[in-house]
């Protein structure tokens, strides 16, 4: 099955703002606009950075390049640790509903950005749906596998809500 039109405009888009964010610790590689227009100054961009971290700078997004881009756009995201979701808790179907709830909340507000995550239900359960929502987004953040939500997941789903939130009201 392939991409619609607006899924490879929203996939381009999203490189489109890793690679502004890198542009801004990295000066060589050029501001760009994210337009989901994969053009010449977006070629360009990708050229620059495949040349710098020694892959053979064609200007198009393979997977190696893609995996390059979004780890070094998430090096520039580290998140401080949050001391809202303290040690050792983890997320299970006998969690507080506020807790799951909020991670839902958030999720879901993500969902926006990434449309191959499925949406969870926003019910305060922890289902099996919200679990397929955490899994799909962690490994998207490079996190492969069945995941349980614990505070490194949250510290991970607060980055990126942050980053992203932040992005748009700029």
């Amino acid at each position: 099955m392939g991409f619609s039109e607006d899924q490879k405009r929203d996939f381009i888009s999203e490189l489109q703002h890793y690679l502004y964010v890198i542009s801004y610790h990295d000066k060589s590689i050029p501001h760009i606009v994210a337009d989901g227009i994969y053009g010449p100054e977006t070629a360009q961009a990708v050229k620059i950075f495949q040349h710098k971290n020694d892959i053979p700078p064609t200007g198009e997004t393979d997977s190696k390049t893609w995996d390059s881009i979004v780890c070094s756009y998430k090096s520039f995201m580290v998140p401080e640790p949050l001391n809202v979701y303290y040690e050792g808790l983890v997320l299970s179907p006998d969690s507080s509903r506020e807790i799951i709830f909020i991670v839902q909340v958030l999720l879901n507000a993500l969902c926006e950005k990434y449309s191959n995550i499925p949406k969870p239900d926003i019910s305060g359960v922890y289902s099996e749906k919200t679990q397929k929502t955490i899994d799909s987004f962690m490994n998207i953040c490079g996190r492969k596998g069945k995941h349980s939500f614990d505070s490194n997941a949250w510290n991970i789903l607060a980055a990126e809500f942050n980053a992203e939130h932040s992005h748009k009201t700029k």
